[in-house]
């Protein structure tokens, strides 16, 4: 409760900028673009996870015998704000234009990508 402050009080204030849910829905279309054009991953979930860790999102995991695993970070949104996700996104696009669909335009993968967004408003 700001009342409560004293006069000449110093605080600490975090400044984030929000996400953006619609930027969130489309990395997801992004996802869902590639994930039928591989065939290394069996599911949806684990592909993601995948791709977020080849993008250096991951944390480091130490299983009971010793052995270390990189497991994919949180791309929540309280764990990344709106910045973050926009270089997290864009660096995306780069690895699946470059890695996964190779010859294919950015302009065509954005058609595609607002292909399935738009799907989801008409079936919304």
């Amino acid at each position: 409760d700001l009342r409560k402050l004293k006069a000449g009080e110093w605080l600490l204030a975090s400044v984030r900028k929000p996400r953006n849910v619609k930027h969130h829905r489309k990395w997801m279309a992004l996802l869902q673009v590639c994930f039928p054009h591989q065939d290394m991953w069996p599911t949806f979930d684990s592909f993601r996870k995948a791709i977020q860790v080849a993008l250096g999102h991951g944390e480091v995991i130490e299983a009971k015998d010793g052995r270390k695993y990189i497991e994919a970070a949180s791309i929540s949104f309280a764990k990344m704000d709106q910045t973050a996700f926009e270089e997290f996104y864009e660096r995306g696009v780069k690895l699946v234009l470059e890695k996964i669909l190779p010859g294919v335009s950015r302009a065509d993968l954005n058609a595609q990508v607002h292909e399935i967004l738009e799907g989801r408003k008409e079936a919304a």
